[in-house]
C-alpha cells in the first residue's frame, strides 16, 4: 500500500546498505528504511527535522509495521505540514465517519414530524453519493449503536439524538 507520511525524524541509523529513520507524526512513531542510495536524503544528516516520506507499508515479522522509502524530502515550507494534516482529516472523513454523518443528516432532512424518514426518500436524497446497499448497511450499524430507530414500521427511521 502506497502512503505519504509527514513527521519529525527522531532517530537516524546508517547501515551498510540502507538508512533507517524513526519518524514521529503526532499519532505515534514508525520506522522507515531507504534501501537505495538515490533515495537517501543527503540533506537529512540530523534528527528533529520535519520530512515528507513517500513509500510502501510492509510487515516484516507479522508484528512490526514499517515503511520502505521511495522518496524522502526535508520539509522546507511549514504549510506542507498543515496541508498534510488537512489531507489526513479529509481522508478520514471520506473513508469513515463522514458516511455516518451524511446518513444521519439525510434522515433528519427527510423526517416528517414523529413519523421519521421513509427509507426510499433517504436513498433518493443520497443518489450519486452512496449506493442503496451502503445506506442500508450504515443504517443497520447506526441502529446497533442505538443512534437510529424504527418508528411505525421497518421502512421509517428517526434519529435517537441530534445530528
Amino acid at each position: 500500500m502506497q502512503i505519504k507520511l509527514v513527521g519529525i525524524v527522531r532517530t537516524i541509523h546508517k547501515l551498510e546498505n540502507s538508512v533507517s529513520y524513526t519518524i514521529e507524526d503526532g499519532t505515534g512513531a514508525i520506522d522507515v528504511r531507504a534501501w537505495e542510495p538515490n533515495v537517501y536524503c543527503d540533506t537529512l544528516m540530523d534528527s528533529n527535522r520535519y520530512v515528507s516520506v513517500y513509500g510502501r507499508i510492509y510487515v516484516p515479522n507479522n508484528t512490526l509495521v514499517a515503511v520502505t522509502v521511495q522518496r524522502i524530502f526535508v520539509v522546507e515550507d511549514p504549510m506542507e505540514i498543515t496541508l498534510h494534516l488537512l489531507e489526513c482529516i479529509y481522508t478520514h472523513l471520506v473513508n469513515g465517519k463522514a458516511e455516518t454523518v451524511v446518513i444521519k443528516r439525510a434522515i433528519y432532512e427527510c423526517s416528517s414530524n414523529k413519523g421519521g424518514a421513509y427509507i426510499h426518500a433517504v436513498v433518493v436524497q443520497l443518489q450519486g453519493v452512496m449506493q442503496e446497499e451502503q445506506v442500508m448497511k450504515i443504517i443497520s450499524k447506526l441502529m446497533n449503536q442505538n443512534l437510529v430507530y424504527n418508528t411505525f414500521d421497518s421502512n421509517h427511521y428517526a434519529l435517537a439524538y441530534g445530528i
